[in-house]
């Protein structure tokens, strides 16, 4: 059985600030803590509630700040525990951002020393990440706020964002950044963990909880509420594979196997086949049934003999540094009937109405010369669909990463200029400055520079990824040259938005076009 551990925080009562005082923080908290014991695997005894009530005032759990530091250095160390498979942390509350630093508003904390008394989420970070094995899982109900009264501050999220990204751990958030998170007096619940513990009974891919989430909190707020409240629960994963992998996999739903197994039979077919068998591997560990286990089964060895076979082809295309430079001195050998001048060896672009007179720059910073022989091949024969693929995957060797499942935020942010130089300008010059990265750019700055949230449909609307209110299937896209202006490439992107989060596709576009010649 796996060795999970959670803290879990709900708070009311605001010792010195009772107009902030929270109805039903206390009950998520609760409400979580026997979800985690009873359903998901964690043991009743490695569930530490601390819970902020008159009831619990005193208890060496009560939710000060000195008392949940006690717990997140101490009694959670791993000096104490060992290794542990999994961590959640979740806190119900009041949450808040001052002077670039995100706050958890402990029992005690006074608003004008939120600094001394507030629990810096950086820290809580820090503290779970000292279980370098686990799977750490940050739930925040925060941003909690009270009707008809002020607030505490500007709501957490930012600051949260990035701590959590750079220590590649999971975040869970009651809402989006610059809103707040409410409860619902009929279900004596907050809408948000509400939602998120019907959702975990359902869904434990962040990708399907997520959708769930989104769907189901304004429909809570409109059936018990009768109103319209902003509130849109978001999952930020890091590295972002995390999307296809379960937050609970011991408790994986029938459909969580159903689409890792759809996800799995899209990978094979599209020849992603180190991601094929990641997802297959997944159902075997997951799946309660032996007969989609030995489904499973059957497919990784059906894959292994694809790859196998694949690199038996890949090697006769492409044969050993000794066999080419035996083929060069043979094809560069003059024979009696021919000029003493030397064979060129490499064929020069006979598409003359393609080329411009420029060399293409092939060349890789990171693998040198020739790295996009085979990406200009296929641009200079209109073979849009393979070239999108070929970029995409190129892309991923660049980063390192030999995965479809997508690249970081951070993978496009530091994407080799030169690289990207050169893809861009490939794109470019065979599609007559149809496509690229560049093209795409220019569209983005007439849209206002967009980021998902803003503007980001119309700007995929201009690409024509975004047709009639929806953000179209890569198999839908239009290959070929009539296709809308920045069309391509897009295979990166979508990759990149984990199966349809475009929240983080778009971050990705932002990240990449800003450093985007024009």
């Amino acid at each position: 059985m796996a060795k999970n551990w959670a803290i879990v925080i709900g708070i009311n009562d605001y010792l010195h600030h009772p107009e902030r005082k929270l109805n039903y923080a206390v009950n998520d908290a609760q409400q979580m803590s026997k979800f985690l014991s009873d359903r998901a695997g964690f043991g009743t005894e490695q569930v530490i509630q601390c819970l902020g009530d008159e009831a619990y005032r005193g208890n060496s759990t009560y939710p000060t700040c000195s008392n949940l530091l006690r717990i997140l250095k101490q009694d959670l160390n791993p000096d104490r525990l060992g290794e542990i498979d999994r961590l959640w942390f979740y806190f119900s509350g009041h949450g808040v951002s001052r002077n670039g630093r995100d706050y958890l508003i402990t029992s005690d904390c006074l608003e004008d020393k939120i600094d001394r008394f507030g629990l810096p989420i950086d820290e809580v970070i820090a503290a779970l990440q000292l279980h370098k094995d686990a799977d750490i899982v940050l739930i925040l109900d925060a941003c909690r706020q009270v009707l008809g009264k002020k607030n505490f501050d500007s709501p957490i999220g930012k600051a949260t964002i990035t701590t959590a990204r750079e220590r590649g751990i999971t975040t869970i958030f009651s809402c989006d950044y610059g809103q707040f998170s409410y409860e619902l007096d009929a279900l004596q619940q907050g809408a948000f963990t509400c939602a998120l513990l019907e959702g975990l009974a359902r869904h434990t891919l962040p990708h399907q909880l997520e959708t769930y989430l989104r769907q189901r909190v304004p429909a809570l707020h409109l059936q018990h509420r009768r109103d319209r409240l902003v509130q849109t629960p978001r999952i930020r994963l890091e590295p972002v594979s995390k999307a296809f992998r379960s937050l609970l996999p011991d408790t994986a739903t029938p459909a969580d196997i159903k689409a890792l197994i759809d996800w799995a039979n899209k990978a094979e077919l599209e020849e992603h086949f180190d991601a094929a068998k990641q997802l297959w591997w997944q159902v075997v560990h997951s799946s309660r049934s032996g007969r989609q286990i030995q489904e499973a089964r059957v497919a990784i060895e059906r894959i292994g003999r694809k790859v196998a076979k694949l690199q038996r082809v890949r090697s006769f295309n492409n044969p050993s540094p000794a066999s080419s430079f035996a083929k060069t001195q043979i094809v560069s050998t003059p024979s009696p009937q021919t000029s003493t001048h030397s064979v060129p060896l490499v064929e020069k672009n006979s598409d003359a109405s393609v080329s411009n007179g420029d060399e293409d720059n092939l060349n890789s910073e990171r693998f040198g010369a020739g790295f996009y022989v085979q990406l200009r091949d296929l641009l200079r024969k209109g073979q849009w669909k393979e070239a999108d693929q070929e970029t995409a995957d190129l892309m991923h060797e660049v980063v390192g990463k030999d995965s479809w499942m997508g690249l970081s935020n951070d993978d496009f942010w530091e994407f080799p200029r030169h690289d990207l130089q050169s893809i861009d300008r490939l794109w470019i010059k065979y599609s007559r400055g149809k496509f690229g990265f560049s093209v795409q750019k220019k569209v983005w700055y007439e849209c206002g520079k967009p980021s998902y949230g803003s503007n980001w449909e119309g700007f995929g609307s201009q690409l024509g990824w975004f047709i009639q209110d929806v953000w179209i299937s890569y198999a839908d896209m239009q290959f070929d040259i009539s296709a809308p202006s920045g069309h391509f490439p897009c295979m990166c992107f979508l990759n990149s938005a984990v199966g349809r989060d475009m929240s983080h596709g778009g971050m990705c576009v932002e990240s990449l076009l800003s450093r985007t010649a024009l």
